[in-house]
């Protein structure tokens, strides 16, 4: 087994067009799901109804311009394909970050060995 953890990073506001919108102001507050998927998902046919069950809540994660936010490590096999699920914790938020050469951006997992 390998020591998995998620990691979200928004770049500040005023060097992006990335956008975070909640109720709660620059602030969003987002559930991680790890979805048991074998292989690469079809994005162009997916909703959230058709996600593969069942679906484990790993945590959450409160995003906002210009951090880094880095989820508690998980236990992950090695060599396996890993599927997320990001969703909203509450009704009403926007979270849309798309990488445009500015410096690292968006979700990537690190993965390390354990003794």
């Amino acid at each position: 087994m390998e020591n998995c953890s998620l990691s979200l990073t928004v770049p500040p506001r005023n060097s992006t067009e990335d956008t975070l919108y909640t109720d709660l102001g620059d602030s969003v507050v987002l559930d991680v799901w790890s979805l048991p998927a074998r292989h690469k998902l079809d994005l162009f046919n997916l909703s959230w109804s058709k996600l593969p069950q069942p679906r484990a809540h790993i945590g959450q994660m409160n995003v906002s311009y210009g951090k880094t936010y880095r989820m508690p490590s998980f236990q992950c096999k090695s060599q396996s394909y890993q599927t997320f699920a990001i969703s909203c914790s509450s009704p009403g938020c926007l979270v849309n970050v798309t990488g445009k050469d500015m410096g690292p951006s968006g979700l990537y997992m690190y993965q390390s060995q354990t003794v």
